[in-house]
């Protein structure tokens, strides 16, 4: 089952202010069940959500064109289980961005710069900071861990039994 509200999307892109430019939203929800729970590893909803989000934003190569993400890492392992989800590495091989440094704050890819949920997790509103933390990344208004030279981001959220997913683009400047 997926779902696409307008009305929200539009709400929501009408209370950003104009100097960010989302490039799109998507929310995406799959069944997280026991019948179900080989898609609990790949997540077939966020591979799927990702797919669609950056076709909507025109990412054709999202490991070169996306300067830095806010993903959703609520226990350490998550992080290279979202490289391959968020289609950043293949499936099997998301573990070696982060060993290799890949997603470090200065890695070619860095995610989480605000140190994300393991940092700070506020229950309830964690998707939209990361929201909010890849919109400050774009906006030159990250502080101490501003990634230098970021001009599109992704922000990424998931929740409820592990199911629901949302993600957006955000830019300095409209994508071609």
């Amino acid at each position: 089952l997926s779902f696409d509200s307008q009305h929200a999307q539009q709400r929501l892109m009408g209370l950003i202010r104009s100097e960010i430019l989302p490039k799109g939203l998507r929310p995406r929800e799959s069944a997280c069940r026991r019948r179900h729970w080989n898609d609990c590893l790949t997540f077939k909803a966020g591979l799927e959500c990702s797919e669609e989000l950056y076709k909507k934003a025109g990412i054709t190569d999202p490991r070169k064109e996306i300067d830095c993400a806010e993903i959703y890492v609520p226990f350490s392992w998550f992080e290279p289980m979202w490289m391959e989800n968020l289609h950043f590495a293949p499936i099997n091989e998301g573990w070696k961005m982060t060993y290799e440094g890949a997603t470090a704050l200065d890695g070619d890819l860095p995610v989480n710069m605000s140190g994300g949920v393991l940092s700070t997790n506020a229950i309830g509103a964690s998707g939209m900071v990361r929201f909010a933390e890849a919109a400050m990344q774009v906006r030159g208004q990250a502080g101490e861990h501003q990634i230098d030279g970021a001009r599109k981001a992704l922000g990424h959220a998931y929740g409820g039994g592990s199911q629901y997913f949302s993600m957006w683009i955000v830019a300095d400047q409209p994508l071609q």
